[in-house]
């Protein structure tokens, strides 16, 4: 074969995966690129170590946190709260937005009047009657019946066919 490997024909040798039976059979044969998949392996290789160098020592900086943390007075640690008290207080909370729901809701339920008024039912019917009665009210004539047929021929004036 004349040509060389391409790229992912190397990363896949590189990473190990499956080479197609060409690729295969070329890496065997041409020393070329198998000095590049070597390179590049030991080129990955490399970059591992420097990580693993340059890698933090998680236990030394966990204690090192530890220790600028301020430490607890014997006075501080016996006035801890008891591990019951948080979800009691949660749960009185709890209680009270139920139960200041339930205010909420029957108060809203129970209506005032709007306005009061202090006349009787005697009194209003009597106003209401006067201010039916007054002819000064636009357009209550037009409800008014029409009792006979000139009272139509007025309203609507000729009235001849």
């Amino acid at each position: 074969m004349n040509r060389h490997l391409v790229d992912d024909d190397i990363t896949s040798a590189v990473a190990g995966l499956p080479l197609t039976r060409e690729a295969h059979d070329h890496l065997k044969d041409c020393l070329s690129c198998r000095r590049e998949v070597q390179a590049m392996k030991s080129l990955l290789e490399e970059r591992r170590e420097q990580q693993l160098a340059g890698a933090p020592n998680w236990s030394e900086q966990h204690r090192s946190i530890l220790d600028k943390l301020p430490q607890l007075s014997p006075i501080q640690s016996r006035t801890r709260r008891p591990r019951w008290v948080q979800p009691m207080m949660a749960l009185a909370a709890s209680i009270l937005i139920v139960i200041g729901i339930g205010i909420v809701r029957f108060s809203a339920n129970t209506t005032q009047p709007l306005t009061t008024t202090e006349l009787t039912l005697e009194e209003i019917l009597a106003e209401t009657e006067s201010l039916l009665n007054n002819d000064s009210i636009p357009g209550l004539w037009v409800a008014d019946p029409v009792s006979n047929i000139e009272d139509i021929e007025s309203l609507f004036g000729n009235g001849t066919s």
